[in-house]
């Protein structure tokens, strides 16, 4: 799953403008996810199409966007009725397929014999699109399990060594991110992928599951031995299910790894690493799970990190440089930058994905969480909830429906979420062009309307209903 995603999809501008963010001051809960206590209006097939793979409802794995478009990918042949392989762009209008430059037919789209089985995405430092999964083709030429996507160019890019994880089929790229934002130094941006593997694209042997590409000098940067990511005693590679870096703007990012792996040398971190010039942290837990989202928000204008995924077991006892974390930390979690560890609710199932909206119509620091799950702490909601400061991360936190009317959620899961424009054709409904949260994934309706894996909800401006 991606660690897809706001942070790596919008780049240094929300960076920088996070540092203008001042603290906030409300002394309550908010009562909805958009100001004045207004609740959101949903968006699916009857906005922007749907997404179909011959004659059923196809699947998004993951949806990413920079300043002009949004990109999805997952298990698809078309959208809104426009022929595209596995991945698409929306314009702000409409769709279109990611062709190649070669002017061949078929030289578009991805695959990995006609089909994908994971993918993930991140805008990477050069604006190019990397995507990442079990793929063996973009467009027509061939890739090991990642290639970069150039829009400015219109063609398929492939990387040195033809990729990462050529070992065998068993082998794939579960995470991407784009990594080195938040020092603001160019030299250190990297687009990192984390997986099942250990070999790169040409079949050679490397340090297990994670990998740096360095777009500035077309070169990759291999996971050094004291940070190899393995299960056991044995061969077996640990797998990294999410990538992202993090910390205060303007300090070196600290890039975290979250996944299913043992403890690191050095140190107590089982599922949850970071490396921070030298000193790391992590999650020592009493069953075997593992995370599959990291995203990073912020919390009273302070940066914290959100995990989740399938962690039903308590966090105990670890260290984070010197700091021990003393709360547990079931389902879902939080890190502060000084180490500080807290819960943040337990999901009845899998977490996919977060989001934290920063338009004006939006509650501030408000985050949704999105995936496979029937209730959070309880209170029932179906693949999508939402919690707003100062209730989050508060134990036991408050998690509330994201409904419309007397509708609520998805009919089954979500996969990705991320913040984009207002589809066309709801300027009078929303009062203008409006900041919206994109879900992806599978299902067949948002919020009571019907939506074909692919949809949202957009709060309406001030002085509409």
């Amino acid at each position: 799953m991606h660690s897809t995603q706001l942070w790596s999809s919008i780049g240094l501008g929300i960076v920088l403008g996070l540092v203008a963010l001042p603290p906030l001051a409300q002394a309550v809960p908010p009562a909805a996810p958009c100001a004045g206590s207004r609740q959101p209006i949903p968006f699916g097939s009857a906005e922007i199409g749907e997404v179909r793979l011959g004659g059923s409802l196809g699947v998004v794995h993951d949806i990413v966007a920079d300043a002009n478009d949004l990109y999805i990918c997952g298990e698809f042949d078309s959208v809104d009725g426009v022929p595209a392989t596995n991945i698409a762009r929306w314009t702000g209008s409409s769709w279109q397929p990611l062709w190649g430059a070669s002017g061949v037919p078929g030289d578009e789209g991805i695959g990995y014999g006609g089909r994908v089985s994971a993918c993930v995405m991140t805008i990477g430092p050069d604006g190019r699109l990397y995507v990442a999964g079990h793929v063996s083709n973009a467009g027509i030429q061939s890739v090991a399990n990642i290639a970069a996507w150039d829009p400015s160019a219109n063609s398929w890019h492939v990387l040195p060594t033809g990729g990462i994880a050529a070992g065998s089929d068993l082998e794939r790229v579960w995470s991407i991110a784009t990594t080195g934002l938040y020092d603001l130094n160019p030299a250190n941006d990297y687009v990192e992928v984390g997986g099942f593997f250990n070999t790169d694209g040409s079949g050679n042997p490397i340090p297990n599951s994670h990998a740096r590409y360095h777009p500035a000098t077309n070169s990759w940067v291999y996971t050094s031995a004291n940070l190899e990511i393995s299960m056991g005693s044995g061969p077996l590679p640990g797998e990294v299910m999410a990538i992202h870096d993090w910390d205060a703007v303007g300090s070196p990012s600290k890039v975290v790894l979250g996944g299913h792996f043992d403890p690191q040398p050095g140190s107590l971190s089982e599922n949850l690493y970071a490396d921070p010039s030298g000193s790391s942290f992590g999650l020592e837990r009493v069953t075997p799970q593992h995370s599959t989202v990291l995203y990073p928000a912020l919390r009273n204008g302070a940066p914290i990190l959100v995990w989740g995924g399938t962690m039903a077991g308590v966090g105990t006892s670890t260290t984070y440089s010197t700091t021990p974390i003393v709360e547990p930390t079931p389902g879902m979690g939080y890190l502060e930058t000084s180490g500080t560890a807290r819960g943040l609710g337990v999901p009845s199932a899998l977490v996919l994905d977060f989001v934290q909206p920063t338009g004006p119509h939006w509650v501030p620091e408000l985050l949704f969480a999105g995936g496979l799950f029937t209730d959070i702490d309880g209170a029932t909601m179906t693949g999508l909830g939402w919690s707003g400061y100062p209730s989050f991360p508060s134990t036991p936190s408050q998690w509330h429906q994201v409904h419309h009317g007397g509708s609520e959620g998805v009919d089954v899961q979500v996969e990705a979420l991320t913040e984009f424009d207002s589809p066309p054709g709801m300027e009078e409904e929303l009062g203008g062009v409006q900041s919206c949260v994109w879900a992806g994934g599978d299902y067949s309706q948002i919020l009571g309307v019907p939506a074909g894996s692919i949809g949202g909800f957009c709060c309406p401006g001030f002085g509409q209903q």
